[in-house]
């Protein structure tokens, strides 16, 4: 029970009482007083409130002066317990806390039986919202509750210490003989992790080095839960001490954060998601609701309070929230540079995100305070083969399996269980992301994690060997399916080809740009515009064949650049005929393929040629290219004998 002036609180129950008697209190006006509460004596701003109690609404001053004048006439006399700091935002000066064991109601995030002064901690007073992670702080309570450790993994910037925290703060009353806070992201080896907890734990500096006997006889038999923050760059050390505490304290609960689980037997993981993002399509409301969002507009607000709210900008701060991935330091660092210089000229500039979102709070830490900075801190911790994997697998420009991964990753000097064994380690360390499923899992890379890979693999001269790989790939993929001989296999492949649409997109246009491998544009064209027209994608079809036409028409003549050049005209008037119907466009292609079929004795290209001449003549299609140009009479007879002839492969991909 919490008191204020005559108020006592019942955070739990969302009750309030003057001397035992029942205070009416309206929700609203409660989540404001819990906020206060929960900042314990800190500032809480006005844009923090607003987006509390009335996320995704727009509400003038008024309501909240409202709700502000209601709770100071609740607590009469002492009503100047609730400070308004002009300009600024309100603050609660004092709060008295009477300690309630009450175990059947286990206390959660907002839900504080005790406040700083009632329980021995350390915890620091935020004066900014958390959005968007009521789910989570709930769900890693509830795990804490029944498990004696619990790692928070995640990405760099995703709010790991931010969610223990608040976890922390909500598990006073569980761990009444003290919580405290341990950030080890300024220790580099075992004596600067054990002096920290020493410090925090109250173990007093005798002189001698710290030791965990020390640490486990300050702890005891004590209702303690300790916070190791950043644990990943001690990560051995951190797992040694934790392990070892948790076996000598019996009643101790650890909660630690790392960019990767520490791998001891009584730990549980929970991985802390991004903040929820919008889909493209969401309607400007759905927008506003979700936590990222709501963060971005938050944070760009407690700068310029006037900072763009119509329907355009909604929607170009959903694809902003989008494009960073949901994750909150990103979203933060965003939303300070659209306040400053617009979310138009932010939006134009993300391709630049490491360039464009620096300038964090100058009391983060230094890998916080800029994008780039958070992943080289993660980048450091790696060893030279999750390096080499995790820039070369960001030539995908979307999900992968793992043989991909071994195709573009494997050299000389990286075998394939290389590969594997880092994939592995870079989920883990939250680098990578993996979906499992039926079959195989597929792997990600998030779209800022892959613009700095994509950096890393141009610092390091690698990007032409990974496109060539990558494309080598792809092109030996659809080849090889195209040929399934079962059915089931076909059908599976079928499947999978969407899939694929943007990794082929990616390598095609490698392919036929100036640094693309001469051999590729014969053989990943051919078997991209296959690709491309069983998904009967005839459009973009066209534009691919006629743009590698156009690339190969410079090249060296060979029977195998000939060939290319057959498929890709076959390619291209099959599809046009789809698109156009029968023209004189269509009869050139075809005439084309025949002269050069006949040129090079190219039996199966001669019976396709003759196939499609022989369409455009049936019905209106003759009367087309007359209307054009006339058919020579030889031609015709040649079109007419093409049924004594062999038929070849009719199908597009029948190339063989």
């Amino acid at each position: 029970m919490i008191r204020i002036g005559p108020l006592d609180i019942d955070l739990v129950r969302r009750e309030a009482r003057t001397d035992g008697k029942l205070v009416r209190i309206g929700n609203r006006a409660f989540d404001i007083l819990e906020l206060l509460i929960e900042a314990q004596g800190g500032l809480v701003s006005k844009e923090a409130i607003l987006e509390r109690v009335w996320p995704g609404t727009v509400v003038g001053d008024n309501n909240l002066q409202v709700h502000m004048s209601g709770l100071r006439k609740l607590l009469g006399d002492s009503r100047d317990l609730i400070k308004t700091i002009a300009g600024r935002g309100y603050l609660l000066v004092h709060a008295s806390a009477t300690v309630v064991h009450d175990h059947a109601v286990p206390a959660l995030a907002g839900q504080h039986a005790f406040t700083q002064s009632a329980v021995p901690n350390n915890l620091p007073a935020y004066s900014s919202a958390l959005v968007g992670r009521d789910d989570a702080i709930a769900e890693v309570s509830h795990a804490l509750g029944s498990a004696r450790h619990v790692t928070l993994v995640g990405s760099g910037g995703i709010g790991k210490t931010r969610v223990a925290i608040e976890v922390a703060r909500g598990m006073l009353a569980c761990a009444p003989d003290g919580v405290f806070l341990a950030s080890l992201s300024s220790a580099s080896d075992m004596s600067g992790v054990l002096a920290t907890v020493a410090c925090v734990t109250g173990v007093p500096p005798e002189g001698c080095p710290s030791t965990r006997e020390r640490i486990v006889e300050a702890i005891g038999t004590r209702r303690v839960l300790i916070v190791l923050d950043s644990c990943e760059h001690v990560i051995d050390m951190a797992a040694q001490l934790a392990n070892h505490l948790l076996d000598a304290c019996p009643r101790l609960r650890v909660l630690s954060t790392s960019r990767e689980p520490l791998r001891i037997p009584a730990e549980a993981l929970y991985r802390v998601p991004p903040l929820d993002v919008p889909e493209p399509d969401d309607d400007v409301q759905r927008v506003r609701r979700l936590s990222a969002v709501s963060l971005f507009l938050l944070r760009a607000r407690a700068i310029d309070a006037r900072f763009a709210a119509d329907e355009a900008s909604i929607h170009v701060t959903g694809m902003v929230c989008r494009r960073l991935d949901g994750i909150p330091l990103a979203i933060e660092l965003a939303a300070a540079r659209a306040a400053l210089l617009g979310i138009d000229t932010l939006a134009a500039h993300l391709d630049d995100r490491f360039g464009m979102l620096t300038g964090g709070t100058r009391t983060a830490l230094p890998r916080h305070q800029t994008l780039k900075a958070t992943l080289d801190w993660s980048y450091a911790l790696l060893d030279e083969a999750e390096r080499k994997t995790l820039r070369r697998v960001g030539i995908f420009a979307d999900r992968f399996p793992l043989e991909a991964a071994i195709a573009v990753a494997s050299d000389h000097g990286t075998r394939e269980l290389d590969v594997v064994a880092a994939i592995a380690a870079l989920v883990e360390k939250s680098l990578v992301v993996a979906s499992t499923g039926p079959g195989n899992a597929s792997f990600r890379l998030l779209e800022t994690t892959r613009m700095y890979a994509l950096q890393k693999l141009d610092d390091n001269g690698e990007r032409r060997i990974v496109a060539l790989n990558h494309a080598r790939y792809l092109s030996a993929l659809i080849d090889g399916n195209a040929r399934a001989q079962s059915r089931s296999a076909s059908e599976c492949w079928r499947n999978r080809m969407p899939e694929l649409l943007d990794e082929v997109r990616a390598a095609l246009a490698w392919v036929l740009s100036d640094e693309g491998d001469e051999a590729l544009r014969e053989t990943l064209s051919v078997n991209a515009i296959f690709l491309f027209y069983e998904l009967s994608l005839f459009d973009e079809c066209c534009a691919w064949a006629r743009r590698a036409l156009a690339v190969m028409s410079s090249g060296a003549v060979t029977p195998l650049h000939l060939r290319a050049r057959l498929r890709l005209l076959a390619a291209l008037g099959s599809t046009l005929v789809r698109i156009h119907g029968p023209n004189a466009e269509t009869y050139a292609i075809w005439k084309e393929v025949l002269v050069g079929a006949i040129t090079s004795g190219d039996d199966m290209f001669d019976a396709r040629a003759l196939r499609g001449l022989s369409k455009l003549c049936e019905g209106r299609g003759i009367n087309a290219i007359n209307a054009t140009g006339q058919l020579p009479v030889q031609e015709k007879e040649s079109v007419n004998k093409q049924e004594s002839r062999p038929s070849g492969a009719t199908p597009l991909h029948g190339y063989a």
